[in-house]
């Protein structure tokens, strides 16, 4: 009998494995199409207040402005969220944010048809869309675990971030699209109704309650500043988070500075604009499908750090070079590196903590993937006043391969024995 293919092979771990085992479950299923719906109409958003904040004020520093007034109240509220989201009903939390995402998105609608849109609005709406996705994120990042089985984490977690980082490649193309040819008020409304299916999905989920702890024995303050200490004793945890925090303020705030280098350094419309964060999700996707159909945590220590300088490399030669081509390519590599990287911090992190503590131990994660890029880019941004985009850029990457290359070096084989095992509690 002849001995099967590579692709054959590889089906059969993807069916056995990866994505389709674990799509297998409903509720998850239906959790996750949904909010892949829902992320392409938040790129679309994303795309838009980018490209409509760049046409008032082609100023970097405005760029970096505008996405650090939506990260503060994630640097603000995303501890106290996660320790809400260990007390109550996720998804009754989740839900209410969805509906107030999809009012806020009409107002924004609205005020840019009618050409009452400035950049004061677009900083009061990020500030206000900032505001519910961060109550809304811990709780978000944390469902995957009460819809799967344990065995099928690791997957459900990959295909998060195949969700997410595919809806960072369509959602942007589709935003440069509109926008060019509908202009970006109806792109504002577009993205507003992708946010209902999930909500109404979110309507129907259920989840299990034995990570809920019921009534709360200690204050508020008191649960933020128990999983603080945790993250910062914890031996495996503590690096990891450190050499992610590097990573976002150093490389992490290029999507954001995305519509500067689109209409400065390559000289592209809102189309070049969606290509170049196309490039970025399509290679996030790829890195997401990768994960995903690994379903295991061994190795990923190595992943994560390795992925961490790659982020370095591939946005020195993106910032590098004005050829569109090398960018859309760097771009790729990036996202895919990223995607590697945050998937695999997430991984070990989920995998270590203690189920009581996931929400508020996540919720203190996700500041580094939200508090970081903004203000890397508020800081970036303010530099390319004086210096252009490009230079900075290339320094931040400098700075994040020389940390993370130092912390692999001196912690890689502590956090791998201590990570790469299932929590004990």
């Amino acid at each position: 009998m002849a001995e099967p293919s590579f692709l054959q092979r590889l089906g059969a771990r993807v069916r056995t494995q990866g994505v389709v085992r674990v799509m297998r479950h409903g509720a998850y299923a239906r959790f996750i199409t949904s909010s892949w719906v829902y992320t392409i109409g938040f790129w679309m958003q994303r795309i838009g207040i980018g490209w409509l904040t760049w046409e008032l004020t082609r100023s970097g520093a405005w760029l970096g402005a505008v996405a650090m007034a939506y990260a503060l109240p994630a640097i603000i509220l995303t501890p106290f969220a996660g320790a809400i989201a260990d007390r109550m009903d996720r998804v009754r939390l989740l839900r209410r944010s969805q509906a107030l995402q999809f009012l806020t998105g009409l107002v924004l609608a609205g005020f840019t048809l009618a050409g009452l849109a400035g950049v004061g609005l677009i900083i009061v709406i990020a500030f206000t869309l900032g505001i519910l996705e961060s109550m809304a994120t811990p709780a978000r990042m944390t469902i995957a675990p009460n819809l799967v089985p344990k065995e099928d984490l690791s997957g459900a977690i990959g295909l998060n971030a195949v969700s997410f980082n595919s809806a960072t490649f369509i959602g942007p193309a589709i935003a440069g699209a509109a926008i060019a040819g509908i202009g970006v008020g109806w792109t504002f409304a577009i993205s507003a109704a992708a946010f209902v299916p999930h909500y109404l999905v979110l309507c129907r989920t259920k989840l299990h309650t034995d990570e809920h702890r019921g009534r709360p024995a200690q204050s508020l303050i008191a649960d933020i500043f128990e999983a603080v200490r945790y993250l910062a004793l914890h031996r495996g945890i503590a690096p990891v988070l450190a050499a992610a925090m590097v990573g976002s303020l150093s490389v992490r705030h290029l999507p954001e500075l995305m519509p500067g280098f689109a209409g400065d350094v390559f000289s592209l419309g809102p189309e070049g604009l969606g290509a170049l964060m196309s490039a970025f999700g399509a290679g996030g996707m790829l890195g997401s499908l990768w994960m995903a159909n690994r379903n295991r945590v061994q190795g990923t220590t190595m992943i994560f750090f390795v992925g961490l300088m790659g982020n370095a490399v591939f946005v020195f030669a993106f910032a590098a070079t004005d050829i569109f081509l090398v960018g859309l390519a760097s771009l790729a590599m990036f996202g895919f590196s990223m995607s590697t990287s945050g998937n695999g911090s997430q991984i070990l992190i989920q995998t270590a903590v203690a189920g009581s503590l996931r929400a508020r131990a996540m919720s203190l994660y996700s500041l580094t993937f939200r508090g970081g890029p903004a203000i890397g880019a508020l800081v970036f941004g303010g530099l390319s006043t004086s210096f252009g985009l490009q230079a900075p850029v290339m320094a931040g990457a400098v700075v994040c391969f020389v940390i993370a290359a130092a912390i692999m070096v001196r912690r890689r084989v502590e956090v791998k024995s201590l990570m790469e095992k299932p929590s004990s509690s």
